[in-house]
């Protein structure tokens, strides 16, 4: 009898007893021209820039798609961090621990992940560290392989910041950095700004810029961002 030739075994995740297959996902949609770009260049580019104004869809195109990526076990987790800058409050003053401390400014990406997948699957990705939240402080030293890495908010990274995150870049990892240089929150020049000078010619970088025609957010929004570019603001 001819011996049957087995079928290759699908890729296991980290936690095989915990499955997603009864989970929902809701995947992220392009409205924009540009934000096919940005989607395209997410999966075909090792770093990706997404520069432009509030409301173009930045954030939710970046963690939408890098939470399609894990649902698919096409990346092993989903790193996010941002700039903690805030007027009149740092980081190290707010009480409770680093989590708790850092809840505030990774929100936006987490109430994302309950859109594409819903608070209770989104709760147990965190407490499996399959999506984790990490403040820029504590990302140097570290290094990620298999990962997808997100970088909202970059144009208050220092140039020093935006250097060590780039480098954290392990095997088989990609890094989405978003941010809007006209609301940039430091007296210093933009880390954000300063990479792409630096890196944009790399051919696995990809620059996708967003303008006020891109604002999908609401009518009112693409207005106010509209009046405040024609100020020079």
């Amino acid at each position: 009898m001819a011996q049957q030739t087995k079928s290759p075994k699908p890729r296991v995740r980290a936690n095989p007893d915990k499955t997603y297959v009864n989970t929902q996902f809701k995947p992220i949609s392009a409205r924009t021209d540009n934000q096919k770009k940005y989607l395209n260049a997410m999966a075909n580019f090792t770093i990706t820039f997404g520069l432009g104004p509030a409301g173009t869809g930045k954030s939710i195109c970046s963690m939408g798609w890098a939470l399609g990526e894990l649902f698919h076990g096409n990346t092993e987790r989903v790193i996010i961090t941002r700039p903690a800058v805030e007027v009149g409050v740092g980081l190290g003053f707010l009480p409770g621990t680093q989590e708790e401390k850092f809840g505030p400014w990774i929100a936006p990406l987490v109430d994302i992940s309950n859109r594409c997948m819903g608070k209770s699957h989104t709760e147990m990705l965190l407490k499996e560290n399959r999506i984790e939240a990490v403040p820029i402080p504590y990302c140097r030293g570290r290094s990620w392989d298999d990962s997808i890495i997100l970088v909202d908010e970059a144009q208050n990274t220092t140039p020093q910041e935006m250097k060590m995150l780039l480098t954290r870049i392990g095997n088989g990892s990609k890094m989405v950095i978003s941010g809007d240089i006209s609301q940039k929150d430091i007296k210093e020049i933009s880390g954000l700004e300063e990479a792409i000078d630096i890196i944009g010619y790399i051919p696995s970088v990809k620059v996708v810029e967003f303008t006020v025609d891109d604002i999908v957010r609401s009518g009112i929004c693409s207005e106010i961002v509209l009046a405040y570019y024609q100020r020079g603001k």
